[in-house]
């Protein structure tokens, strides 16, 4: 690490010279003015005229490791000259003089100053802090990540990014954890961050790149909380691999016997006698059920790894489908309902969307998440349990008025039809082409006024 003197000022730092001789480093004075668009170190590395020019003209700039300008942009507000394809070079940080002796601490919190900086694990700030507690086995979770991302996980990319997120523990270290509570904190944290950042007035570029990282950032440590949240029973028996889609209810594991592929899903609301009967059996079209375990009023499941796509997720990336293709994928849902439809008393799924239907690269159509299904009873005027996705729900789920039925999965079915080969939500416009017909009759408000059967909305689809 260098240091060199900026501006026309002649007294000497010595508090910074003293410690960077002590730590057997090389300090050297350098004049910065206008006529000097550079401040030549060696035939490798320089200043930048674009970052100097915002520097004050008396002051230091230090040549340093990736860690220490990090630590001294972030907790001093100072701007970092990185302008450089080569990852060896020093970066250089501009420090003013009255700054110098916070600037001084700051780097005594980094010994092992070297260009490519040798992770930290053992530092402390101030031993209860997040960063105290998680940060070796979160730095071995964020070299995974890395990795698996397409991003480097060198150990100093690596604390760089174990570093970002415990930056923004410091920033409001009463909410940290909470940010990480549920989906829904995460998006309101990823949210507030974005403020942050754009209340720095960083250039748009600039704020670009930040706002993705440090997004990727919480997502990667939403990711190790929810993971150590999973109990050592299941742990023993499966490797934790990911949260799928950043949700903290749906974890990718490995069976650590044979090696297979599961998902480890938790759920607040269910039917559980509804799983039950789902893991005795042998139905088609959906994930096996491996394994089910009650804590409380929650239930966790283990099941079967489906490889594909969601209906939403195709839609979204490739556009809409054909209506040949959109049918076939509708007549071979009908074939997996009709399994629990036929069932006594009847098994209805609920919900019946883009989302929880899975196309596999082969073609092969699943159904999954059952945890809204329930058994159709006769003599009921409505359902106990109100629930469903709007504008996939039929009415009587949504507003409480009628009870499920058949119907309540057609009016799904209907509606999934429709946005499979328009785009769009039946509520904003019914699809003018051959399927017109049935789906106007799926989605009737009245589910006295819709297909009372599968097998009749399914005749119905074969006739076009």
């Amino acid at each position: 690490m260098f240091g060199i003197e900026s501006g026309n000022s002649a007294r000497i730092i010595s508090e910074l010279k003293d410690y960077m001789e002590n730590q057997g480093l090389v300090f050297k004075k350098v004049n910065l003015n206008d006529s000097s668009p550079y401040a030549i170190l060696s035939s490798e590395t320089s200043i930048g005229y674009r970052t100097r020019s915002k520097w004050n003209k008396t002051g230091v700039v230090f040549f340093c490791c990736k860690t220490d300008a990090n630590n001294l942009s972030r907790q001093l507000s100072l701007p970092i000259d990185d302008n450089s394809s080569d990852s060896k070079r020093p970066y250089a940080v501009f420090i003013p003089e009255p700054k110098i002796k916070n600037a001084v601490e700051i780097l005594k919190q980094n010994p092992d100053n070297s260009i490519t900086s040798a992770p930290s694990k053992g530092r402390t700030r101030n031993g209860n802090s997040y960063q105290d507690k998680y940060w070796i086995p979160y730095f071995d979770h964020v070299k995974k990540c890395l990795l698996r991302d397409g991003y480097s996980n060198s150990d100093s990319n690596t604390e760089t990014t174990v570093r970002d997120t415990f930056y923004l523990e410091r920033k409001d270290p009463r909410d940290f954890l909470s940010w990480f509570k549920d989906e829904l904190t995460l998006q309101e944290a990823k949210e507030r961050v974005i403020e942050l950042l754009t209340a720095a007035k960083r250039k748009s570029s600039n704020l670009r790149n930040d706002i993705k990282y440090y997004s990727r950032d919480l997502d990667y440590f939403a990711e190790f909380l929810w993971q150590n949240r999973i109990d050592p029973e299941t742990k023993s028996k499966y490797e934790i691999l990911q949260n799928l889609k950043n949700k903290d209810n749906v974890t990718l594991i490995r069976d650590r016997n044979n090696g297979r592929l599961c998902v480890r899903k938790k759920y607040s609301v269910y039917n559980y006698d509804v799983f039950i009967k789902l893991k005795e059996s042998n139905f088609y079209g959906i994930p096996k059920l491996i394994e089910i375990n009650k804590s409380g009023d929650t239930l966790y499941t283990i099941e079967e790894y489906i490889d594909g796509k969601t209906l939403y997720e195709i839609v979204n990336e490739k556009g809409i489908l054909e209506e040949n293709e959109a049918g076939r994928i509708i007549m071979e849902l009908c074939r997996i309902l009709k399994q629990f439809h036929h069932m006594i008393p009847q098994l209805i799924h609920r919900d019946i969307k883009p989302s929880n239907i899975i196309l596999t690269k082969d073609g092969q159509v699943f159904l999954i998440d059952f945890n809204a299904s329930k058994e159709a009873r006769k003599n009921t005027s409505e359902d106990t349990v109100l629930y469903g996705t709007q504008y996939f729900a039929a009415p009587e789920q949504l507003l409480g008025y009628g009870s499920s039925s058949p119907a309540t999965d057609i009016y799904g079915l209907g509606a999934t039809l429709n946005y499979l080969i328009t785009g769009l939500y039946a509520s904003q416009i019914i699809s003018p082409g051959r399927y017109k017909s049935v789906i106007e009759k799926s989605v009737k408000m009245d589910p006295e006024n819709r297909y009372q059967s599968i097998e009749e909305f399914e005749q119905a689809i074969s006739a076009i």
